[in-house]
C-alpha cells in the first residue's frame, strides 16, 4: 500500500487545516503548492475570517504583493488608512472585497466612483476625511445596495444644506452608522437621516452634540429597533433631553457612555432608575468622574443580565459600592481599571461573579497580593487577569498561572516583579505580558 501523504487528505480536512494558518501563509505558501492546495486557497470559505490588516510599518509595495496574490480577499483593515495606489490595486484585484477603510483626501471621488462600481460586494466602509467640503463622497457610498456597516471620520460641510440627503434614499441595507469621530453636522441633518433610515439601525455610535448647542440625542427617537448605542463627550448642553430621548429606547442591549466626566450624577442615577435597560448586557462608563456608589449598586439592581462592564477611572467608587455585584450572575468580561479606592475588600466582593473570564484591576494601586489569592480560589474561569499598577509581590505573581488553569493572559508591571519571574513564567507557560502601568482597558 502506498504512503499516505497530506496531499490524500479530503478537501474538506484541507481547508480545515488551512483555516488555521495566517494569511501570508495562505497567500506566499498554500496557494504555490500545487493546483488542489491553491483550489482551496482561493475557497470563499476560507476567506471568511481572514482579514488582512497590515501594519503601519509595512511597506506599500508589500502590501500591494499580498494584495494582488488573494483575490478572494473580503476584509482590508489596515493599521493605517488606504492610500490611492492601494485602493487601485484592491479594485483591480480584490473585487470580492466586503470590508474596508479609506481615506478620501488621497484617493478622490473618482477612485471611490469606481470602487463602488467595481466591487459590488462591499457591507462595511469606514470613509476618513479632513474635510467632505466639495466632494461627491457620500452620494457615490449611496450607490452601495449590500453596505451595512458605515464609518465616518472628519468634518461635515458646513455650507451644504441636508448633508445626510444621498445616505437617507440609498443604501437600502444600511444597519450601523458610526459617527462618533465625524463633526460639524446639523441635527436637523441627522434627523432627515434617521426618518428615513432609522427603523433598520440597529447601531448607533455618535456624539453628544456635534452642531453648537444642540444634543444630538432626540433624533435618536427613530431608531425604533436601536440594540446597540456609543455616545461620547458628554457637554453641558440639553441635558435633560438628551436623557429624555435615552429613556425612551426600549431595546437596547448594549450602551457605551465613555467619557461623561463631569455629567451630573443625578441624570444618570434618573436614567438608570426609569430607563429600560432591563435586557442590556453590555454597559460601559469610562471616565466618569461623578460615579458613586448609589449609582453602581443601581446598575447591579436594575441591569442583572450584564455580560459586560467597563467601569474605568471612576475614582469615586469605594469597596461598598461593589457591595451588591454578586447580583450581576452572567458577568463575564469586568474593567475597574484606575478605580484607586478599590481595596481587596472590593476585590471580595467581585470574586462572588463566578462566571468571570476577564478581569482588570489595572491601577487599583491598594489591591494587594490578598485579591490574587481570592482569584485563585473563585475565580477559575478567568482567561485575562490584569493587574498592572496594583501592589502585590513576586511570590503571588508566581503562583497565579499555576492556579488559573485557563489563564491566556496575565497583565503586570515590570516593577511588580523581577525580570527572572517574567522569564520563568514565559517559559513554562507563555501567558506573561508586560505593560505600561498607565494602560487603562
Amino acid at each position: 500500500m502506498p504512503e499516505k501523504t497530506i496531499d490524500d487528505l479530503p478537501y474538506e480536512i484541507l481547508l480545515k487545516v488551512c483555516s488555521y494558518l495566517s494569511l501570508e501563509d495562505i497567500v506566499l505558501g498554500v496557494r504555490h503548492v500545487n493546483d488542489e492546495w491553491n483550489e482551496v486557497a482561493q475557497d470563499s470559505r476560507l476567506w471568511r475570517h481572514l482579514p488582512y490588516c497590515p501594519s503601519h510599518h509595512t511597506s506599500s509595495s508589500d502590501i500591494i504583493n499580498i494584495l494582488k496574490q488573494a483575490p478572494k480577499l473580503q476584509v482590508f483593515k489596515p493599521e493605517g488608512y488606504t492610500k490611492k495606489k492601494i485602493l487601485e490595486v484592491i479594485i483591480a484585484y480584490c473585487k470580492d472585497i466586503r470590508e474596508l477603510d479609506v481615506y478620501i483626501d488621497e484617493v478622490g471621488d473618482t477612485l471611490v466612483s469606481k470602487l463602488v462600481k467595481e466591487c459590488r460586494n462591499i457591507e462595511s466602509l469606514s470613509v476618513i476625511a479632513i474635510d467632505f467640503e466639495g466632494t461627491k463622497c457620500l452620494k457615490l457610498i449611496s450607490k452601495c445596495t449590500k453596505l451595512k456597516t458605515l464609518r465616518l471620520g472628519g468634518n461635515a460641510s458646513k455650507s451644504k444644506k441636508n448633508f445626510f440627503a444621498d445616505l437617507a434614499d440609498g443604501c437600502p441595507s444600511l444597519q450601523v452608522l458610526d459617527l462618533k469621530n465625524f463633526y460639524d453636522y446639523s441635527n436637523d441633518d441627522l434627523q432627515r437621516l434617521l426618518q428615513k433610515k432609522g427603523r433598520n439601525i440597529v447601531s448607533l455610535e455618535l456624539r453628544w452634540s456635534s452642531e453648537r448647542g444642540r444634543c444630538t440625542l432626540p433624533v435618536v427617537s427613530y431608531c425604533t429597533n436601536l440594540e446597540s448605542l456609543h455616545v461620547e463627550e458628554y457637554v453641558d448642553v440639553q441635558s435633560v433631553e438628551g436623557f429624555a430621548a435615552l429613556k425612551k429606547i426600549q431595546s437596547l442591549k448594549r450602551l457605551s457612555l465613555p467619557y461623561f466626566r463631569h455629567c451630573n450624577l443625578n441624570y444618570l442615577l434618573d436614567f438608570f432608575k426609569n430607563g429600560a435597560l432591563q435586557s442590556l448586557v453590555k454597559l460601559d462608563l469610562t471616565v466618569f468622574e461623578n460615579f458613586e456608589n448609589s449609582l453602581a449598586w443601581l446598575i447591579f439592581q436594575k441591569c442583572t443580565l450584564l455580560k459586560f462592564l467597563k467601569l474605568v477611572y471612576c475614582p469615586k467608587m469605594t469597596d461598598e459600592g461593589l457591595e451588591l455585584i454578586y447580583q450581576l450572575k452572567h458577568l463575564e468580561y469586568l474593567s475597574i481599571a484606575g478605580c484607586d479606592q478599590i481595596t481587596d475588600k472590593g476585590v471580595e466582593h467581585i470574586s462572588k461573579c463566578v462566571k468571570l473570564k476577564y478581569l482588570n484591576l489595572n491601577s487599583c494601586y491598594k489591591v494587594t497580593s490578598e485579591s490574587l489569592v481570592i482569584c485563585c480560589q473563585h475565580l477559575k474561569l478567568l482567561k485575562e487577569l490584569h493587574i498592572n499598577g496594583c501592589n502585590v509581590r513576586t511570590e503571588a505573581v508566581l503562583d497565579v498561572p499555576n492556579q488559573l488553569k485557563y489563564l491566556t493572559l496575565l497583565d503586570v508591571c515590570e516593577k511588580q516583579i523581577n525580570k527572572e519571574t517574567i522569564m520563568s513564567i514565559t517559559k513554562d507557560i507563555g501567558c506573561l505580558r508586560v505593560i505600561h502601568p498607565d494602560r487603562y482597558d
